[in-house]
């Protein structure tokens, strides 16, 4: 492969490291369809991602039943104006076609596909007809389409305040260890529900959380607790025996309330390189957050000599994003090939923006204009205040911050 085709590579690999989930799209829902539009969409211009579903195919084939569903679907936007031709995509079908718009004529696209537990969905793409703009918001298409299939295979997460109620929960609690194998922290979040069930590894709100739904399709993460004079305890299970519960009650942030300080988050080992990552509170409510990663390809043979000479090149890949932007910078080493690259993007607006806490979460709202909700909670561990962020822990950079 010659040196440029594998910085080019090494590029996307680092920026799509980098990238929060959805980041530079935004999210909402429709009644039950997902609308996903890409933050930076020039004026006048138009794209957009749809997905329509879960849905049961009630015996039908998969490639009739997407024809005569995406059919439906166009619909309501206007008769296509080429032949309407179903092709196999993987194990999906897709169709591309073309509609008027009033007197702009624009591109539509649908995918249709399985979820977990065999229901079906539709995803369906418009967009201006300008192959620069579709090339653009196109190669984001993977990503958008996971996390809609996330949310409508399981229908676990739904908006705030539409999940779990906090007055049904005896106590979240939380419990933190270093992972020896990839290194960082590992936390896992247990919802103790009054009605004497347990949620494990929670990751979202407790109030984005579909508790019916969950239990039907999670069953794994529920069990039981009780408490055993001050100790609380959960059922394995698998071995049917009661357990210590081991960490701390989760402490609770109230509504409005403001930090001031640096909070970190680090590790790294062999296999996943070194990472360091921030969120800097501002007690006006501002906030700004980056992060810095180092990889190389040391443990699949690159830069080591073997019995015929040398394994492979070492590639070695760094990336920062912060409030000024993000840059990726690689190089490659080798006995016939050597080299480097330096990317540059002016991003800096992803990683700023707004923060509102209320009880177990924080929403952000990026200068982007991508807003997300996320857990969040204080764990206290020897008298010392980390955060809990989703699923990592961040500590407090006492040389530079302090909590107020």
């Amino acid at each position: 492969m010659h040196l440029q085709r594998v910085l080019a590579c090494l590029a996307l690999l680092l920026f799509s490291s980098l990238t929060y989930a959805l980041n530079g799209w935004k999210h909402s829902f429709q009644g039950d369809v997902q609308l996903f539009e890409p933050t930076d969409l020039p004026p006048g211009k138009i794209f957009e991602y749809r997905l329509f579903g879960p849905y049961e195919l009630n015996g039908k084939g998969l490639e009739s039943w997407f024809r005569d569903q995406a059919m439906t679907i166009q619909k309501t936007l206007g008769q296509p104006l080429q032949p309407w031709v179903v092709k196999p995509d993987k194990q999906n079908w897709s169709i591309a076609n073309s509609f008027k718009h009033g007197e702009v004529t624009l591109s539509v696209g649908y995918e249709g596909g399985l979820l977990e537990g065999g229901k079906a969905y539709i995803m369906r793409m418009v967009s201006t007809r300008e192959m620069a703009m579709m090339r653009k918001y196109a190669l984001e298409y993977y990503k958008v389409l996971d996390e809609a299939k996330q949310i409508a295979k399981t229908a676990i997460r739904v908006a705030p305040g539409q999940g779990a109620k906090l007055t049904d929960i005896e106590l979240v609690w939380v419990f933190s260890d270093i992972d020896v194998i990839w290194g960082g922290i590992d936390v896992d979040t247990y919802l103790l529900f009054k009605d004497g069930t347990l949620y494990m590894n929670c990751t979202i709100p407790p109030d984005e959380l579909n508790v019916s739904a969950s239990k039907s399709q999670q069953p794994k993460k529920w069990t039981r607790w009780r408490k055993d004079g001050e100790t609380y305890q959960i059922l394995n299970k698998s071995k049917q025996v009661w357990v210590n519960l081991r960490g701390e009650p989760a402490v609770v942030m109230n509504t409005g309330k403001r930090l001031s300080g640096k909070y970190l988050n680090a590790g790294g080992s062999q296999y996943s390189g070194s990472w360091k990552k921030h969120i800097v509170f501002h007690d006006d409510g501002r906030f700004d957050m980056g992060s810095f990663a180092m990889n190389n390809n040391s443990m699949m043979g690159g830069g080591q000599i073997g019995p015929g000479g040398e394994i492979a090149p070492l590639v070695t890949v760094m990336s920062s994003s912060d409030k000024q932007g993000t840059t990726g910078t690689s190089s490659v080493i080798g006995e016939t090939v050597g080299g480097g690259g330096q990317t540059k993007r002016r991003d800096g607006s992803k990683n700023t923006g707004y923060y509102t806490i209320n009880p177990y979460s924080i929403t952000l709202e990026h200068d982007n204009g991508w807003t997300h909700t996320e857990l969040f909670f204080y764990e206290k561990r020897r008298g010392e205040y980390n955060l809990v962020y989703g699923n990592d822990l961040y500590w407090l950079d006492a040389s530079e911050s302090s909590i107020s």
